[in-house]
């Protein structure tokens, strides 16, 4: 969820509507002095913050895809997934692996997917009709 914690706990991200893009949302870094770093500058909506537990990593969600940026705000990159309104849920303890929610669209149901950031593979794990 958002806020998300850096993996030592000195800083957060998390999303603002800043005033000069009130329709769309920009990720932030805090710092627990509270001085705000802006992340993003996009006319998007940048969702759902979640930081890697490596800390070289933020994964969120850009409009329909999932991004990763580093948190100084370098290497901005759109993962080759195409899941459509996708959004980062949590992080495996050694960063590699990425979950990632589809929320339900049209008759299709929620579903929770893995990316190996290692492999660029990704798969469906659960879909929230699956039960035991």
């Amino acid at each position: 969820g958002w806020p998300s914690w850096s993996p030592n706990g000195d800083r957060f991200v998390t999303i603002v509507q800043p005033f000069d893009t009130l329709l769309f949302s920009d990720l932030f870094i805090v710092d627990s002095q509270g001085a705000m770093t802006r992340l993003t500058y996009t006319a998007h909506h940048d969702q759902y913050p979640c930081w890697s537990p490596t800390g070289e990593w933020i994964a969120f969600a850009h409009d329909t895809n999932v991004n990763l940026i580093r948190p100084d705000g370098s290497d901005l990159h759109t993962l080759p997934i195409d899941l459509q309104s996708d959004y980062p849920a949590g992080w495996s303890p050694d960063g590699r692996y990425l979950l990632i929610i589809v929320p339900p669209r049209y008759l299709i149901p929620n579903e929770l997917w893995v990316y190996d950031l290692q492999t660029s593979n990704y798969w469906r794990i659960a879909q929230s009709l699956d039960l035991p």
